[in-house]
């Protein structure tokens, strides 16, 4: 979605309302250390949400990212909340996490 303008002055739409959630784990060797991980992110709206994060805990790496959409159509108002939910997740997504495996 193109998120590049600040306002909207007419109603616009989505293919459909949507409720994506990706919950992932994985199990790295036990001589793995966090580098980096990106912050969690969090955008609360009564229309659009978004909610981004990892945990790191006994050598498991666990991604968990929902982003909720819930309209088709939206007024020219509800603009910043959906934008903020989107460049969200698209940041989340482009934010690399690092870490180092020794042998």
């Amino acid at each position: 979605f193109e998120t590049w303008m600040k306002d909207r002055k007419y109603p616009f739409r989505d293919r459909c309302s949507r409720l994506v959630e990706l919950s992932e784990s994985i199990k790295l060797p036990g001589n793995s250390k966090n580098v980096y991980l990106p912050v969690t992110k969090n955008n609360e709206g009564d229309i659009c949400s978004f909610h981004g994060g990892y945990d790191w805990k006994d050598q498991t790496l666990t991604l968990n990212e929902k982003i909720v959409l819930r309209k088709r159509i939206y007024d020219a108002k509800n603009w910043p909340e959906f934008r903020d939910a989107v460049i969200s997740q698209v940041s989340f997504a482009d934010d690399p996490v690092v870490f180092n495996i020794q042998k």
